[in-house]
């Protein structure tokens, strides 16, 4: 578990377009890249504009006990 959190967590943020005149960009989290393909995939057969992207979440730092 250590060595997990000192490498950090990968995520996969899946941006999908959503329709209209005035477009946004819907956020979807995904802790596996395949879910995440399928989203992209869905939402390319609906005609939309989707696309992935990775982020590595890292710990900036911990204290144990100490005053808050």
């Amino acid at each position: 578990m250590l060595q997990a959190v000192n490498n950090g967590l990968y995520i996969v943020v899946v941006h999908v377009k959503s329709p209209g005149p005035a477009p946004r960009y819907r956020r979807y989290p995904f802790l596996s890249l395949a879910s995440a393909q399928r989203k992209v995939d869905r939402a390319r057969m609906d005609g939309r504009d989707a696309h992935l992207l990775t982020y590595q979440l890292r710990s900036a730092g911990w204290q144990m006990g100490g005053d808050a």
